[in-house]
């Protein structure tokens, strides 16, 4: 019975992730490259406050600078700023952008609504933290994290999505 209770809760867990999708995202890039998800395999790194921007930049950092990256997998940062207030929204978004790299604002697009959607698609529990999905072209989360970037976190995310066909 003590091994049976563990293995049910694992396999409800794995059954939840593999049924949560993410919601349709039509965005820019601070480059100005247009962005549509669910589409090709993706690792999404999202924030929900300015503390998680910390966690997620780790992220995008790494991904950037990973050759062995799986070349057919997108990713993105996608700070999540609905609830920031109107009246300074784009001042927000003009010091994020000033704090983004030329390379790094292909991959960086700030998503302005639908923030109950993605909290629901990341297991939202924490705003300081980063939510890291692997996503396939459907849209459906394969993997997911809120952990800090680690070796052992960051080799899981690729072998998560270079299982994606």
């Amino acid at each position: 019975m003590r091994l049976i209770l563990p293995t049910a809760c694992l396999l409800l867990a794995a059954t939840f992730q593999a049924q949560t999708t993410i919601p349709q995202l039509h965005a820019t890039t601070f480059a100005g490259d247009p962005v549509t998800l669910p589409g090709p395999p993706a690792i999404l790194i999202l924030g929900f406050s300015q503390a998680s921007r910390t966690q997620a930049s780790d992220w995008g950092h790494r991904l950037a600078a990973d050759p062995h990256r799986p070349p057919t997998v997108a990713y993105y940062e996608l700070p999540v700023l609905e609830s920031v207030p109107r009246l300074i929204r784009s001042w927000v978004l003009k010091r994020i952008r000033q704090s983004v790299s030329p390379n790094g604002q292909h991959h960086f697009a700030p998503i302005l609504d639908h923030e109950q959607d993605w909290k629901r698609a990341t297991a939202f529990d924490n705003p300081d933290s980063a939510y890291i999905l692997v996503v396939d072209p459907s849209g459906t989360v394969r993997w997911h994290t809120a952990q800090p970037l680690t070796d052992q976190t960051y080799a899981e995310a690729l072998r998560q999505a270079a299982l994606i066909h």
